[in-house]
């Protein structure tokens, strides 16, 4: 059970942090402990800190980078 709050508070902090772009900065992907998302996290921080207008992707945006 302690898995399943942990995955959930960590999908809250994430959407937090892409709420709050100037957080990806400073959290770097391994404070994620879910291997999902923190392979998500790492795409879209990737993507957002290498940007040049420094944009959060889309959810669309989000799948396709995943996949």
């Amino acid at each position: 059970m302690s898995e399943k709050m942990n995955a959930g508070m960590e999908k809250i902090y994430f959407h937090w942090i892409l709420d709050h772009a100037d957080q990806f900065q400073r959290v770097e992907p391994y404070y994620f402990k879910n291997e999902e998302i923190q392979f998500i996290y790492s795409a879209v921080r990737e993507e957002y800190l290498i940007s040049k207008n420094k944009v959060v992707p889309q959810p669309q945006q989000i799948l396709a980078m995943v996949k």
